[in-house]
């Protein structure tokens, strides 16, 4: 695919030059200095983006990816900015320069996202039970009622709280 127009997602920023987009969902953080903030980590690419094959006859299901982030998650979401390159010892990977969080879009993001370490105090039961109770809307639920995550077990109130304050900013 390299018609950049058909790549989902906005265009790139007036000073992202030459750099390619990729957007899928962390699965590993393979690596993270809090000095440097640099980072490995193994993207799966979500369908519609360019990714190398290497080799492999329908693409690899997961593409390393190194760059500078102060704070990965696991079961993020994001979309990145940056260049396919070579290393000589760890071959193909994605080096980009520019990471922008997003949203989950599936129930099973929604879970992942909600088990994060973005929200302690949920962990995978109680997360998979918040998406349980208010579908593939959590998010937004949570945002524009409250009150929607009374009566979840397992979810205390002060881990609820955290967890509206935190979407408030994000949704």
């Amino acid at each position: 695919m390299s018609d950049s127009s058909s790549i989902p997602g906005p265009p790139p920023s007036p000073g992202d030059g030459d750099l390619q987009p990729l957007q899928g969902l962390v699965d590993l953080i393979t690596y993270h200095d809090d000095r440097s903030f640099y980072t490995v980590i193994k993207l799966v690419p979500e369908k519609g983006y360019d990714v190398p094959v290497d080799g492999e006859l329908f693409g690899p299901t997961r593409v390393t990816v190194v760059g500078k982030t102060v704070d990965p998650t696991e079961g993020a979401r994001v979309r990145l900015w940056g260049r396919w390159g070579q290393h000589k010892a760890h071959g193909t990977q994605f080096e980009f320069e520019r990471l922008e969080p997003l949203l989950p879009t599936d129930e099973k993001g929604l879970v992942r996202y909600l088990a994060s370490k973005a929200f302690p105090g949920i962990g995978q039961v109680t997360a998979q039970r918040i998406v349980d109770a208010l579908g593939a809307e959590t998010l937004e639920r949570i945002a524009e009622d409250p009150d929607c995550l009374r009566g979840i077990r397992g979810l205390r109130p002060e881990a609820a709280e955290a967890l509206r304050v935190a979407l408030a900013d994000q949704v």
